[in-house]
């Protein structure tokens, strides 16, 4: 297999073909700063006033909305809202393709686009604003706004319990309403379509019991999770014997108009519990998620009398799980349960999952704790993968199988793998292209994998999950180590910070007018994809990005369009990429996959989020934007908003 590594280059030179440590280096092109001799695309523009670090950005089409901060937009503040005080995050706007600017003028804690139509969470003591005229500023309301109707609309209440007030997917949201829901099928959910943005509709429910009020968690790739609060409603939903349980899940297609709130009938740990809801088809999920013992009335949901006589791994006969503290991994075929929940129910793989769940090739994965020493407890103290300690958090996975057919997950320890936290997202478990990839500590895993006598290692391992057991493949025509793993939207590529010190070779050793380092300490920036004979490639670029174990772990690696986009360190790489006579700004460098180049797009920032901001939602965003600090803005600083200063945060976007 082969390790695809992209040269990196003085900007505007050849870049030269590199064979390093047995890995096959290919050419992608050379690489540029600035935008000279580019049309529009790319091109930086900078806005008027400063952000927080936390800012909230959200894009659709050309429409870019944030908060911007009042506290430091302008000498001693700018009050941007009209409440006479200097301390709001406030909503303003830019169109990327005209560049306009507009102060929308309203405190907002959140922001949510569909199509053209924006909507805001604000609450009303923040903006010192009666938005709902009940004589109090005192609630959390949804206000909306957009460039047909420019003035602040109020819309509605907002429930201050739900974790999420509003989300949406392509041209509907959802959100959950402060308005009680009363009789059988009603709910306090309401979606508004973007063909008719102030027009509410009421979300229904196929409970026939009486009224629900759901919690908001997330959406993702269409399904909206939700969870349901026994308490609030005084009533069982879980159908255990009692009525105190908060996180009952429950289930949404916002992709169909007039869908019902679905209650799944399980009960999850918390609100911010691993899930996942992989698209199949229209109005068809694959879902998994986490069910707590606890909460499910104490039963023991990992008990080995529940399955088949092979479901138990061979390792663990003798040690089977007696409590009732875990979080057992179930799943469900969300159209086929839908249609008949008595013949395609929910079903417990007694799987232990914690962290994180991903689904590849119709097979569900979860990272499972050995025992109680890694903070939770684990599937009855078993050394799973027979390392000689029980302290591992291992990956395990099983066939969503169809209707009632038995649970058989993959039990050999030898391809059971004890896994690295990796920063990222991933927690060392991730989805790409039907596969599952996994990063695995060596130590934990008591293996030398890459047998170079030591294990010290966290090497990055794949697998196509099949009905028969396969091993995981770590060769990839030399070993790759992993600092940083992100999945993207769509699971057809990742972002993967590769580690210099696997390979023994200084990957940004530079040119002789620049040489870069010569040290082991960095990793670069790669977008592992699977090419058409199934071979792992990591296209990537010899930089060092901003990654500095223990204590840095800020690359915001993202891919949109065909691009990657990573931000890189200058003091880590040992280049004044920035020409402005230091080493130690942020930059942001981009990739192009198929043109095989890359640029430098701008100065960034010291922040541990996305390197951009873009609509991770369409297949073709319009525009991006990012966070660039002013101070790394030349030798001494720039004022790029124009408001007398060269401290702040701001915002900056261009067009693709």
């Amino acid at each position: 297999m082969r390790i695809q590594i992209t040269r990196s280059c003085a900007c505007s030179a050849p870049s030269p073909l590199l064979a390093t440590f047995g890995l096959c280096a290919v050419l992608l092109g050379a690489c540029s700063s600035g935008s000279s001799g580019e049309s529009d695309a790319f091109k930086v523009r900078a806005t008027q006033w400063s952000v927080g670090a936390n800012t909230i950005v959200a894009l659709s089409g050309n429409n870019i909305a944030w908060i911007a901060d009042e506290a430091s937009t302008g000498p001693g503040g700018t009050d941007l809202n009209g409440d006479m005080v200097k301390d709001d995050g406030v909503a303003v706007y830019v169109d990327a393709g005209s560049r306009t600017q507009i102060n929308i003028g309203v405190a907002a804690q959140d922001l949510v686009w569909i199509g053209s139509e924006l909507y805001m969470v604000v609450s009303e003591a923040l903006d010192d604003r009666d938005w709902n005229l009940d004589l109090v500023k005192d609630d959390i309301v949804l206000v909306h706004w957009s460039r047909a109707m420019p003035m602040p609309v109020y819309v509605d209440d907002l429930a201050p319990s739900s974790l999420k007030k509003v989300v949406a997917f392509g041209p509907r949201l959802v959100y959950a309403s402060a308005t009680p829901a009363v009789g059988a099928n009603a709910t306090s959910l309401r979606t508004i379509h973007s063909a008719a943005p102030l027009t509410i509709v009421t979300v229904t429910s196929t409970d026939t019991a009486g009224a629900l009020h759901p919690s908001i968690t997330l959406q993702e790739e269409g399904l909206v999770f939700v969870t349901l609060d026994e308490t609030l409603e005084a009533r069982v939903l879980n159908g255990d014997a009692d009525s105190t349980d908060s996180f009952v899940l429950g289930l949404l297609d916002l992709r169909t108009a007039a869908a019902p709130l679905h209650n799944v009938g399980l009960a999850m740990a918390s609100a911010s519990a691993p899930v996942r809801g992989k698209f199949v088809a229209t109005a068809d999920w694959q879902v998994g998620f986490l069910v707590s013992e606890a909460a499910q009335g104490n039963v023991n949901l990992d008990d080995p009398a529940l399955f088949a006589p092979s479901w138990q791994a061979p390792q663990c006969v003798g040690l089977a799980d007696t409590d009732t503290n875990d979080t057992i991994l179930h799943y469900l075929r969300f159209a086929a349960w839908v249609a008949d929940p008595i013949t395609n129910p929910a079903r417990n793989t007694g799987l232990v999952g914690v962290d994180k769940i991903a689904i590849s090739n119709g097979f569900i994965a979860t990272i499972t704790p050995e025992s109680s020493a890694t903070g939770t407890l684990g599937e009855g103290t078993c050394d799973l993968n027979s390392d000689g300690d029980k302290t591992d958090r291992v990956v395990r996975w099983t066939q969503m199988v169809a209707g009632t057919a038995a649970i058989l997950p993959r039990n050999a320890a030898a391809n059971i793998h004890a896994l690295k936290d990796v920063p990222g997202g991933t927690r060392g478990l991730a989805e790409l292209q039907e596969r599952l990839v996994i990063v695995v500590d060596e130590a934990a895993d008591n293996l030398d994998i890459n047998a170079d006598g030591f294990k010290t290692f966290d090497l990055v391992g794949w697998l196509l999950p099949s009905t028969t057991t396969v091993p995981w493949q770590f060769q990839h025509s030399g070993f790759v180590g992993a600092s940083w793993m992100a999945e993207t939207f769509d699971r057809q590529r990742m972002s993967l910070a590769l580690q210099e010190i696997v390979g023994g070779t200084s990957l940004n050793a530079g040119t002789t007018a620049n040489p870069g380092d010569n040290d082991l300490l960095d990793s670069i920036p790669t977008f592992p994809v699977f090419n058409s004979g199934g071979t792992l490639t990591f296209p990537g670029v010899t930089i060092a990005l901003d990654i500095s174990p223990p204590t840095v772990f800020n690359p915001g690696m993202v891919i949109t369009r065909g691009l990657g986009y990573y931000r890189v360190a200058e003091a880590f790489d040992n280049r004044d990429w920035s020409n402005d006579g230091s080493k130690n700004d942020r930059v942001m460098f981009r990739t192009s996959f198929s043109q095989g180049t890359t640029n430098i797009s701008g100065i960034s920032n010291s922040i541990n989020r996305p390197v951009i901001e873009f609509d991770r939602h369409s297949s073709a965003p319009a525009c991006a934007a990012f966070l660039t600090e002013e101070a790394l803005q030349g030798a001494t600083g720039t004022d790029i908003n124009g408001d007398g200063d060269r401290n702040d945060l701001v915002l900056q976007y261009f067009v693709f």
